[in-house]
């Protein structure tokens, strides 16, 4: 039932309560009060009237679901299995980016923060997450993973971090230029607080103008905070 109301609208629910009480205004009139003697003058006119208009209303309604609810449906289910995997990817990438980045350089410093976090990055709370920003690059000897297609190698887990993300952010940005024509208003605002957040707006001018890499502990939690939205999003919506 979950999966088939991401689908329907306010307009479609009002529409529904109506068709169900001129269903209910049938029944009452037709099959329980329908024997029962007038309270007013042309009371039974009044009650023919009623059913007629109700069973006209519930007509047009099987209609509209028929011709225009149900065609819905289906063409929004397509729309969600073509743009479902490529936003799912926008969040994978980055539970990647966490685990890689984030977590692991953390599983000697802060164990106990590694053995909670490690299955779901996405969890992590505010505090949480500022330990384990703040003691990232502890162990300066952990290595960092080798980044294609950056002109620059990060030397620290902060810069990894921010390398992983504008390296994504290339990938996501071709992908979703082919599917931008598809996406509501809704989910081009969840998309562009991620892909457009302060934390990737001041990397990418930091690495374009200096080639260098920007890390805001800031910046970074409110871009963690966008993410968790659109994975939410991505589960409640599409």
């Amino acid at each position: 039932m979950n999966r088939i109301g991401r689908y329907v609208s306010k307009e479609d629910v009002y529409l529904f309560f109506v068709a169900a009480f001129c269903m209910a205004l049938v029944i009452w009139f037709q099959f329980i009060a329908y024997d029962w003697p007038e309270i007013f003058k042309q009371g039974q006119e009044a009650s023919d009237l009623i059913v007629n208009i109700s069973l006209s209303y519930i007509a047009g309604w099987i209609i509209y679901i028929i011709s225009i609810f149900i065609p819905k449906i289906n063409e929004l289910k397509k729309k969600s299995a073509l743009l479902k995997p490529i936003l799912r990817s926008i969040v994978d990438d980055f539970e990647f980016n966490i685990y890689n980045s984030l977590l692991i350089p953390n599983q000697e410093a802060n164990k106990p923060l590694f053995e909670k976090y490690k299955s779901k990055p996405l969890t992590i709370d505010n505090t949480d997450l500022t330990k384990l920003i703040d003691d990232v690059d502890i162990h300066v000897e952990q290595r960092v993973l080798l980044i294609l297609n950056m002109r620059k190698q990060p030397v620290s887990n902060k810069e990894q971090i921010t390398c992983i993300c504008l390296e994504q952010k290339n990938k996501h940005t071709l992908k979703l230029e082919k599917v931008n024509h598809l996406l509501t208003l809704d989910a081009l605002q969840v998309i562009n607080e991620v892909e457009n957040s302060n934390f990737i707006i001041c990397a990418s001018q930091e690495y374009d103008n200096f080639n260098s890499y920007f890390f805001s502990s800031s910046c970074f939690l409110r871009h963690y905070d966008a993410v968790v939205n659109l994975d939410r999003f991505i589960k409640e919506k599409i």
